[in-house]
């Protein structure tokens, strides 16, 4: 459950952070977007992660931040709905040629396998709560459309 004032990707990092730590697994943090909520939380973990500045399009940022790596958790993207219709090239370039960048890198450094988060925005304005993966996607935004790409 998100604490107060926690948004879903500090969340998700808390709780990814937590099961990478119980594994004994040190990760590597890449703020590859602008979210100052997100590197405000970030730093409670310092120590413990790598943290690293770049930029998804930055080929050899990207490339950097895989050094060594073998596990990829591809969680960067510009998630604003509003802002994804607003200016849709920039969210493209961020969202869908980002990913396809990092995956494409991953393959070239050898990472053996790349999780890539998705989000419920896929699905529209479905009734079906919980939502499950098998529910049929009903993107209604920009931003949905580039998370089901």
């Amino acid at each position: 459950m998100a604490q107060h004032g926690e948004d879903a990707a500090v969340f998700f990092l808390r709780k990814l952070h937590g099961a990478l730590h119980r594994l004994a697994l040190h990760p590597v943090a890449g703020d590859l977007i602008a979210h100052v909520n997100f590197r405000v939380h970030l730093r409670r973990h310092r120590g413990a992660l790598k943290i690293l500045r770049g930029d998804l399009r930055d080929r050899d940022a990207v490339r950097a931040a895989m050094v060594g790596v073998e596990v990829v958790f591809h969680l960067a993207a510009i998630s604003s709905v509003q802002r994804s219709i607003v200016d849709p090239v920039e969210s493209i370039d961020v969202n869908v040629r980002g990913a396809m960048q990092v995956l494409q890198v991953a393959q070239e450094s050898g990472v053996r396998r790349v999780i890539i988060a998705s989000s419920a925005a896929v699905y529209g304005d479905s009734d079906a709560l919980p939502l499950a993966e098998r529910e049929p996607p009903k993107p209604l935004s920009p931003y949905a459309v580039h998370k089901l790409a």
